[in-house]
């Protein structure tokens, strides 16, 4: 699990971004001379990378039937503000690891202060990510659904069958912070749960994003989550 960051120029209908781990290791970029990107809209966008022989490419422009209903690529209802996709790298120089088919997700987080004090919203949504299962490794889907307590600064989200599992962590916001987390509290052995409110310009807590790690003995997992309310 990690960060993805993504910087538009619409005028030169190009884009910057680059993948780091939680601690700011950085996974894959896409900001330098070996990198080209091509940016039509928020929705459709994608990068590479020469040097690392790196690729992102958002959810849109190579559409699949992930989450079925009448917008089957939708990881979300009214979801238009927030965009996800997938990414992979090869292994070069340093970095000894190779990823295919892993998952980004973005939005504009709110400021602090927009974020309520007081009131409670629940959030529906999907989840999408990889599966390593006794060495088998694939991509695995499930829904999501969060209540969160801006009095509280407390909350929940919950991923339900996915690959056959049910999953849920307590996470906690501190005062007006737009950024949640917690750890898995039921369902799984342990996991972790990473995430922000994404604003749709108007409501500024209208959607949640975010990304999730599940371990279940030989079966573990890393994804991402949306959802709005």
């Amino acid at each position: 699990t990690g960060r993805a960051v993504v910087t538009a120029d619409a005028a030169s209908a190009s884009f910057e971004g680059r993948f780091t781990s939680m601690g700011g290791d950085e996974y894959a970029d896409f900001y330098t001379e070996d990198a080209n990107s091509t940016y039509l809209s928020d929705q459709l966008m994608a990068a590479t990378n020469s040097d690392q022989g790196s690729y992102m490419v958002s959810s849109e422009v190579v559409p699949s039937n992930l989450f079925g209903g009448s917008q089957p690529n939708q990881i979300c209802n009214a979801c238009e503000f927030m965009t996800w996709g997938w990414w992979g790298r090869n292994s070069v120089g340093e970095v000894r690891y190779e990823v295919h088919l892993g998952n980004w997700i973005i939005g504009k987080q709110p400021e602090n202060s927009a974020v309520p004090t007081s009131g409670t919203a629940t959030y529906t949504g999907n989840a999408v990510g990889t599966v390593v299962n006794a060495g088998a490794q694939y991509i695995a889907t499930g829904t999501m659904s969060s209540a969160m307590n801006f009095g509280t600064r407390t909350g929940t989200v919950s991923v339900s069958n996915y690959d056959s599992k049910s999953f849920s962590a307590d996470v906690n916001f501190g005062s007006n912070a737009p950024t949640f987390s917690g750890s898995v509290t039921s369902g799984v052995a342990s996991g972790t749960v990473t995430g922000a409110f994404a604003s749709n310009g108007t409501d500024p807590v209208k959607g949640i994003m975010g990304n999730f790690r599940a371990v279940d003995g030989t079966w573990s997992s890393s994804g991402i989550f949306a959802g709005s309310r």
